[in-house]
């Protein structure tokens, strides 16, 4: 009996995705079955997403957690972006900050959570996060740019 590879390819999709919620590294996941960069922005496939990745089994993740909580963390921005909810925006520096209490040198982190708190007009945070990118790495224009911003209207309140 011959088999096409159209009828085995679900089952070979379906065991990978079962078969990566085992595996302690949560890059080889992130590698093989989930890439954020094909998520279409529309409110369908960001929940099905998060939903994807809230399902996975995290206490079986012992390597690059901090990518799970970024992945996770930015599919929630993503949604705030569509909706314009702020419990998103929230959440999704709820899951940053969990991602840099693992790894605090993680600079994609970094810098998005930097966005993230200037976004939600909490520049002290903000700030904060800019002095961390800052000793780690070089920040970017765009981190620059809202750290100044962030100083500038922190000045304002106090004046």
């Amino acid at each position: 009996m011959r088999f096409k590879l159209k009828h085995i390819a679900p089952f070979i999709f379906a065991f990978a995705t079962t078969g990566m919620a085992q595996v302690s590294d949560y890059k080889l996941y992130q590698d093989s079955v989930f890439n954020i960069c094909r998520i279409y922005d529309d409110s369908l496939s960001l929940s099905n997403s998060i939903q994807q990745l809230q399902g996975l089994d995290t206490s079986k993740i012992e390597k690059n957690i901090d990518l799970y909580y970024r992945d996770l963390g930015f599919l929630h921005y993503k949604y705030y972006v569509i909706s314009n909810n702020a419990n998103s925006l929230t959440t999704a520096i709820a899951l940053y900050k969990r991602g840099l209490s693992v790894e605090p040198k993680n600079t994609l982190l970094l810098h998005d959570i930097i966005v993230f708190s200037f976004l939600k007009k909490n520049y002290s945070d903000c700030i904060n996060y800019y002095n961390q990118l800052k000793q780690i790495s070089k920040p970017d224009k765009e981190s620059k740019a809202l750290y100044k911003k962030a100083k500038s209207r922190i000045q304002k309140t106090h004046a």
